[in-house]
C-alpha cells in the first residue's frame, strides 16, 4: 500500500504550529536522510526557542494535533495512524541524533495522537520483519536508536534481541560477548516479548514489534490479532527505502464498546 499524503486538514491553519495536514508533523520520505524529514526540521524550530517560548510552542503543537485528530472520521484517523507509524520507523532507520528539543517535539506530537486513537477505539500493531546483521554496527538501530525514538514518540517498542541483551546484562555477560551469546538467550527473550504483546493487546495500546531474525512462529504470534476489531495491522517486510511498501489490514470498526465516527 502506498501512503496517501493528501491527508485531510483542518480549516484554520493560521497558527504557527498548525500545519496543513496531520501527516506534516513527522513526514519522512522513504530513502531520504534524517535531516530531510519533518521531525528534524520542526524540532530545530523548537530548539531555536528558549524558556517560556518553547513551553508555549509545545502547548500549541499539542493543541494543533488534537484539533487535527478531532476533525478526522474513523477512516482518516486509521490512515493517519498508519502514516505516523510508518514515518516513525523510516525516521528511526536513518536517525543521526536525538536531543531534548526533538524528544519534546515527538512527545508533543505523538503523545496526544496515540491517546486520541485509543479513545476512538483503535490501536496500531506494527510488525516489522526486517533482517539486521547480528553485529555491533548492524544492531545499533534496533538496540539503541529505535527504542530512543519510539520511546520519545510514545509508541511501545518490543524487540526480542533488545530483550535478550537486557537478560545477558542482568546475568553479567561481558559487553564484548553479547552478540556471540544472542542465540542462547533469544528463546527466553521471545517468551518475554510475547508476554509484553499480550499485555499491550489487553490494554489496547499501540506498539511496534521488531524481530531482527524472526521465525515463522514468532511472526505468526505478532500478527495474530490483525483481523480483530480496533486493530490497525501493519506488516513491513521490506526495508524502508524509496518505493517500499507496507501491508495494511484495516479494522472493520473500533474495539467493542467504542462508538464509530463516520
Amino acid at each position: 500500500m502506498q501512503i496517501d499524503r493528501d491527508m485531510r486538514g483542518v480549516d484554520d491553519a493560521s497558527g504557527v504550529w498548525m500545519l496543513p495536514r496531520i501527516s506534516d508533523y513527522c513526514d519522512q520520505p522513504g530513502g531520504s536522510a534524517f535531516e530531510e524529514g519533518a521531525i528534524h526540521r520542526h524540532s530545530r524550530r523548537l530548539a531555536s526557542l528558549a524558556g517560556p517560548a518553547r513551553t508555549l510552542a509545545l502547548g500549541e503543537i499539542t493543541d494543533s494535533v488534537v484539533q487535527h485528530c478531532e476533525a478526522l472520521d474513523d477512516e482518516w484517523i486509521v490512515l493517519a495512524a498508519f502514516v505516523l507509524a510508518e514515518d516513525l520507523y523510516k525516521a528511526a532507520s536513518v536517525l543521526t541524533y536525538l536531543d531534548d528539543p526533538m524528544h519534546d517535539y515527538l512527545s508533543a506530537v505523538c503523545g496526544p495522537f496515540w491517546l486520541h486513537l485509543k479513545t476512538r477505539g483503535y490501536s496500531v500493531h506494527y510488525v516489522v520483519d526486517n533482517g539486521y546483521q547480528n553485529t555491533h554496527a548492524g544492531m545499533t538501530g534496533p538496540l539503541r536508536g529505535f527504542p530512543a525514538l519510539f520511546g520519545a514518540a510514545g509508541l511501545l517498542y518490543v524487540c526480542p534481541q533488545a530483550l535478550a541483551v537486557n537478560l545477558m546484562e542482568a546475568d553479567g555477560v561481558p559487553s564484548t560477548n553479547l552478540h556471540e551469546r544472542m542465540d542462547h538467550y533469544i528463546p527466553e527473550a521471545r517468551e518475554v516479548a510475547g508476554k509484553a504483546l499480550d499485555g499491550f493487546r489487553a490494554e489496547r495500546v499501540s506498539f511496534i514489534y521488531l524481530d531482527t531474525d524472526a521465525t515463522d512462529e514468532s511472526l505468526h504470534f505478532a500478527i495474530s490479532e490483525f483481523e480483530h476489531p480496533g486493530v490497525i495491522g501493519l506488516l513491513r517486510t521490506e526495508a524502508p527505502g524509496a518505493g517500499s511498501q507496507c501491508a495494511v489490514v484495516n479494522p472493520s470498526g473500533p474495539y467493542q464498546g467504542c462508538e464509530s465516527h463516520r
